[in-house]
């Protein structure tokens, strides 16, 4: 690796020799020491994005010969260096706690330490246990290394969902979390898309999800929330596009076809009924035989009035759905079902209870995308934070904490 430069560009031409380092094994920093050709007086300088000392002779991921001073890059005023934060932050896209992660990146970065009971130093917790650290990390760095996997637009397909978050205290609260997931050309693989919270799930909250992207899709899948189909209307399309094909998820309909279909519960899969109903919404023909062997289990078996009221009140509309079916899907929520399901009791769960300020929210829900998507990999995101450092000359442009709420007015439940 070649010496570093004089930050002065008058002294380009200069002689840089090593000049001592300054702080604390194992995590001293090189001080270099530049002679300039001009004549000027000789000055010490450090990097503008400095290198902690090496752990070892040989880089561990190349086996590259290493000097004393060529080890991990950090930001200026920085105690971890960019691999340290890295890895904290992909620990958090895979669902560890903030506290978790920062213990793992303070034994991965030998800077663990115990607990203080005695004296005026004395702590209530170790501070091995303190998630803060991290916590400020996705405030700086999140959105830097989340920025190359964001969506810039809504996919051709998408799937919607909600689920909802209990937050307990004084006054129980609850947040909900709005989730899409996009299918793309060629292949058509379910991606997550994008995950908001909001406080209320109706239809202003949709319209302002459906909002944050541009584009239209061409088809929208989603359960039977009025509030999602009205949000959807108001929304799109956008300008010289098609508006898209709403339809039903085929889970959600099923649902509510086997609560109408109640009294047949406990009849055999080869039931005439219970064989048309797995394929009713394939086509308007399976459709009409599913209603027809409805209507004629109605009149010759078992009485089904909630059947025939229910498929009165929404049986043009599933048979118009049925006969647009396309062959390419998504025909279900399934997949963004399956994502709220793991936000609930894994990634989210009871951090929950903790979580009160929207836009750092975003920035979580933001890196747990980024892993769900399969796209969290710590030699990516320290190659991000690095490259984003060099051109900031070492200093992060945002603070930690930039939005702190007001004291008593959380702004998720805003």
């Amino acid at each position: 690796m070649a010496l570093p430069k004089c930050p002065n560009p008058a002294h380009a031409k200069g002689r840089v020799v090593r000049a001592g380092w300054h702080g604390k094994p194992p995590h001293r920093r090189q001080r270099w020491w530049c002679h300039p050709a001009t004549g000027d007086r000789a000055h010490r300088f450090s990097e503008e994005l400095p290198r902690l000392e090496a752990e070892g002779s040989h880089c561990a991921d190349c086996s590259s010969a290493l000097d004393p001073w060529e080890g991990q890059a950090a930001a200026r005023e920085y105690a971890y260096n960019a691999r340290d934060i890295a890895h904290a932050l992909g620990a958090v896209a895979a669902g560890q706690s903030y506290r978790q992660a920062a213990l793992s990146t303070r034994l991965a970065a030998r800077r663990a330490r115990g607990n203080n009971t005695c004296g005026r130093q004395r702590r209530k917790r170790p501070r091995d246990l303190d998630g803060q650290l991290v916590a400020n990390w996705v405030d700086v760095f999140g959105p830097v290394v989340c920025f190359a996997h964001g969506a810039a637009h809504w996919p051709e397909r998408l799937a919607v969902d909600s689920v909802q978050f209990r937050v307990g205290g004084a006054v129980p609260r609850s947040f909900h979390v709005l989730a899409a997931v996009g299918y793309e050309p060629p292949g058509y693989q379910p991606r997550v898309w994008l995950l908001r919270p909001f406080a209320r799930k109706n239809q202003a909250a949709w319209e302002d999800f459906f909002d944050l992207l541009p584009g239209t899709p061409r088809r929208i899948v989603a359960d039977m929330d009025a509030a999602i189909e009205a949000a959807i209307g108001a929304t799109f399309p956008r300008r010289g596009h098609r508006a898209p094909n709403f339809q039903w998820s085929d889970l959600h309909v099923r649902r509510a076809l086997d609560n109408a279909l109640a009294p047949l519960h406990g009849q055999p899969a080869t039931h005439p009924v219970l064989q048309r109903l797995d394929h009713a919404l394939f086509s308007a023909f399976e459709w009409d035989r599913f209603v027809a062997a409805v209507e004629h289990e109605d009149q010759t078996g078992t009485r089904l009035p909630a059947a025939l009221r229910w498929i009165g009140m929404y049986g043009t509309r599933l048979r118009a759905q049925a006969a647009n079916r396309s062959g390419r899907g998504p025909h279900s929520t399934g997949a963004v079902e399956a994502v709220n399901r793991k936000l609930a009791d894994e990634l989210i769960g009871e951090r929950a209870n903790r979580m009160g300020n929207r836009a750092r929210a975003i920035k979580l829900l933001d890196l747990l995308t980024v892993g769900l998507n399969g796209h969290a990999h710590d030699r990516e995101f320290a190659k991000a934070i690095r490259i984003y450092l060099e051109g900031h000359r070492g200093r992060p442009q945002l603070h930690q904490r930039p939005h702190d709420d007001l004291l008593g007015a959380p702004s998720l439940f805003a």
